[in-house]
């Protein structure tokens, strides 16, 4: 029980930290020293602690679902900025982006361990949670992947919602997944996540 509250008191205070001033350059990133130190310090803290999704078998009802732990790494593949600029960043409003996702996930029900891939379409709108110059932005996505482990093997389509900032912070991910391997599994995933800066 404990892992799950620590999960969500992580996620809160993480949001919190979005409201609170942060050094950035003039286009309202936090440039390129920055981005190395988030690198530094996030994927390592991303390995140490993992996130968790809630399972529920396809055979089974709601409450009888169960946590697993999952070591999320996201890759973002670029995108589009467009719309008017928002004045506390200088940054387009809207942002239409590719994100790729690799994740090992354990299962303690099942005892089993899988590795997932998924590629993620989102929608960020910067205009009602950036403050200062923090470029952050609260959007929503549509994902889908595949899946590989001890028990079963197959496809996954999932969707959400993100808030995502700068890479001083990690990206909140908030989703259901619906996956067809083994017997099949409803996922609710909550994870803050360290997209490397590919773009």
């Amino acid at each position: 029980m404990r892992e799950p509250l620590a999960q969500w008191a992580t996620a809160v205070a993480i949001a919190a930290a979005l409201w609170l001033p942060q050094p950035a350059s003039a286009d309202g990133s936090i440039g390129v020293l920055g981005d190395a130190l988030a690198l530094l310090v996030g994927v390592p803290i991303e390995l140490m602690f993992p996130d968790m999704h809630y399972e529920v078998d396809a055979d089974r009802g709601w409450g009888t679902g169960h946590w697993a732990l999952t070591w999320p790494l996201a890759l973002g593949l670029g995108g589009i900025d467009y719309g008017a600029r928002v004045p506390r960043t200088g940054r387009e409003r809207y942002r239409l982006e590719l994100v790729t996702t690799a994740e090992y996930q354990y299962s303690r029900r099942h005892r089993a361990s899988r590795g997932a891939l998924a590629l993620r379409g989102q929608w960020i709108d910067r205009g009602h949670i950036a403050r200062d110059a923090l470029d952050a932005g609260l959007g929503v996505y549509a994902e889908g992947g595949g899946v590989i482990g001890g028990d079963g093997r197959g496809g996954f389509l999932g969707a959400g919602i993100t808030m995502q900032s700068d890479p001083s912070v990690p990206d909140i991910v908030l989703g259901y997944r619906r996956v067809w391997a083994g017997v099949g599994r409803h996922m609710v995933l909550l994870q803050a996540e360290y997209p490397l800066p590919w773009d």
